[in-house]
């Protein structure tokens, strides 16, 4: 019983190796102090990499809003911005953001006076 449970452990100790090399690249630190500590270096990632993944994350989530956006618009074009936010659930000020957006990629189109106008959603 006392074999198996140490072939296990060796096991454990050369996955650790393998699996710490495969992930970070370095191999892991065992230190036998009092206590038993294993160091398993973590994978690096620069700052650059942090912020691209954002970046496109906050892309992907502005075209998911964009589309939002135009589909309210097209089924009641009377929508104001507090209604949108509310529907999409963020600020007024990113709906205003979204909004200035489609203007300008000429998606949509006010007509009328700011209160009691409508959008009218280009194809």
């Amino acid at each position: 019983m006392q074999l198996s449970r140490a072939e296990d452990l060796g096991t454990g100790i050369r996955n650790t190796y393998h699996y710490s090399k495969l992930y970070s690249g370095e191999q892991p630190e065992f230190l036998e102090e009092d206590t038993f500590k294993v160091i398993i270096p973590l994978k690096k990632t620069t700052q650059k990499t942090t912020q691209k993944t954002a970046q496109k994350t906050a892309q992907k989530k502005t075209e998911e809003n964009l589309v939002k956006i135009t589909e309210y618009l097209t089924i009641k074009p009377q929508l104001s911005m507090s209604e949108l936010a509310q529907k999409l659930k963020v600020s007024k000020q990113a709906v205003r953001y979204y909004i200035d957006l489609l203007k300008k990629r000429k998606i949509i189109v006010r007509k009328g006076p700011h209160k009691g106008g409508e959008w009218v959603v280009k194809n």
